[in-house]
């Protein structure tokens, strides 16, 4: 492929990458990378694809924003990809590879939450809370609970080996 021209759009969500490089978005079918940059803001306020597929993390990456202008790098307790992420019950959250959960206050100091045991090795494809409820789901028919978003427990339906990419209470 080659590179296009870059232009403004006048959509203060549209991203450019001038070079090598992709965008890495959660999809139905699993993770997939693109270099279309037109974004929006979903209903749970998350950066997502003009399909609805939500813009992702690789290697732990979280970048904030107060203005979506500007975009400032945050400190990530996490090297794994992450694959999704929402805001509840007065905290973000995000998920992803390896069972990892993340937590934050303020979008800006994050905390890795300890990995339940026997330890989840799925990805975490989806994450949400309501009324101090939280659900994080992902492959293989993984779903974890948690009332506090600090103990998780995971729970098994019996046959159940379908992955799920998306998760709403």
């Amino acid at each position: 492929f080659s590179q296009g021209s870059l232009r403004t759009t006048g959509n203060s969500l549209d991203i450019a990458i001038e070079g090598e490089g992709f965008f890495q978005i959660d999809t139905a079918d699993g993770p997939r990378y693109t270099r279309d940059g037109r974004f929006t803001l979903d209903a749970g306020a998350r950066l997502t694809t003009q399909r609805g597929d939500t813009l992702v993390g690789d290697g732990g990456a979280i970048f904030t924003s107060p203005d979506t202008t500007i975009w400032t790098p945050r400190t990530s307790p996490t090297t794994q990809t992450l694959l999704a992420a929402t805001y509840a019950n007065n905290q973000f959250l995000a998920c992803g590879n390896s069972g990892t959960i993340l937590v934050s206050p303020d979008g800006i100091n994050w905390s890795l939450r300890p990995p339940l045991t026997p330890v989840v090795s799925q990805q975490l494809t989806s994450i949400t809370g309501r009324l101090g409820a939280y659900v994080a789901v992902g492959q293989t028919g993984t779903i974890l609970t948690s009332p506090d978003s600090i103990a998780w427990t995971r729970v098994t339906l019996p046959g159940v080996t379908q992955s799920f990419y998306n998760v709403s209470l």
